[in-house]
């Protein structure tokens, strides 16, 4: 996931090089004040809402996590690559489901089961945007 969010990330940012994407600078971080939480706490077991915490901690995470599932499939939807595209899709779509049903029935029909030159970018990335709140985005 490092790499991939490197390489994306590249199309995305200016990235000076020898230096990390700002999103994997943010997941190391989290990583480390997850680490940091279950050591001051002991595991959570001396304290009964440190799990809590931690759980807000790998929520953001995971919505960090999601950022370069989205560009990548931007990415490989505005240069019209089907396969990277659908791809993509499939791996961050179902994401929009919990928040709503439609749309993402909507995206999966464009962007993983009709062939996405017929798609247009501008509404598919404008319905994605109107979903960022559920993804804590």
């Amino acid at each position: 996931m490092y790499a991939l969010t490197e390489y994306v990330s590249q199309k995305y940012e200016s990235i000076p090089k020898g230096s990390q994407s700002e999103i994997n600078t943010r997941i190391i971080d989290l990583f480390n004040e997850a680490k940091s939480h279950i050591t001051l706490t002991r595991r959570c077991s001396e304290s009964p809402t440190s799990h809590i915490k931690l759980r807000s901690i790998v929520d953001e995470m995971i919505s960090c996590m999601t950022v370069p599932l989205l560009r990548g499939l931007f990415y490989y939807l505005s240069v019209r690559d089907d396969i990277k595209t659908k791809l993509y899709a499939a791996s961050v779509l179902p994401l929009f489901s919990i928040c709503s049903k439609s749309t993402y029935m909507e995206l999966k029909e464009d962007l993983i089961d009709s062939d996405v030159i017929d798609v247009s970018n501008d509404y598919v990335f404008s319905r994605i945007r109107s979903m960022y709140n559920c993804l804590g985005e």
